[in-house]
């Protein structure tokens, strides 16, 4: 059974309206989102604390860190009504929407990549409801997009109830 299915085309159309500008937000110098971080620490890690986090981490601790993010983002989607978005075309600029089949088929569509693992692959989801978007990523953090204005209590409140931090922004 897959774990995914495209959405209708009025539901991308809404979700388009949404996120119109959903491509930028990987690019350092667009200025259109807020952005924090959702993460295993408690803060941003000095150069020390990384060598012996991320570059030194046991495979126990690299297990747990992994598990803690993996738990959180099937919390987020049983929590909010959560979309995961494919990048298609040969540039990669057309944002393609698809809605999880059911609980089991997110557990499997969200397993966390391994914390070395580059961002390149890695999965986008959009969360309409408090219009965030949600992005795996390396080194044990992932991060969040939002307008300004938007509330994501919700959300650091569910981090935070996953053993997660809430970082924000350097």
């Amino acid at each position: 059974m897959r774990n995914v299915q495209n959405v209708s085309k009025s539901e991308s159309k809404w979700l388009t309206t949404l996120f119109p500008d959903l491509i930028e937000v990987g690019d350092p110098d667009y200025k259109g989102y807020e952005h924090s971080s959702i993460c295993v620490f408690e803060h941003w890690l000095t150069r020390e604390e990384c060598y012996d986090e991320i570059d030194n981490v046991t495979a126990i601790k690299a297990f747990n860190n992994d598990a803690k993010l993996y738990h959180f983002c099937v919390e987020l989607t049983n929590t909010f009504t959560c979309y995961s978005v494919k990048f298609q075309g040969h540039n990669k600029l057309k944002a393609s929407f698809r809605k999880f089949t059911s609980l089991n088929g997110a557990k499997n569509h969200l397993k966390v990549s391994p914390y070395n693992y580059g961002s390149r692959s890695r999965f986008v989801l959009v969360i309409p409801e408090i219009k965030v978007i949600y992005i795996e990523d390396c080194d044990f953090t992932h991060h969040i997009y939002y307008k300004k204005g938007t509330d994501i209590t919700p959300l650091i409140n569910l981090a935070t109830k996953c053993s997660l931090f809430h970082l924000e922004k350097l």
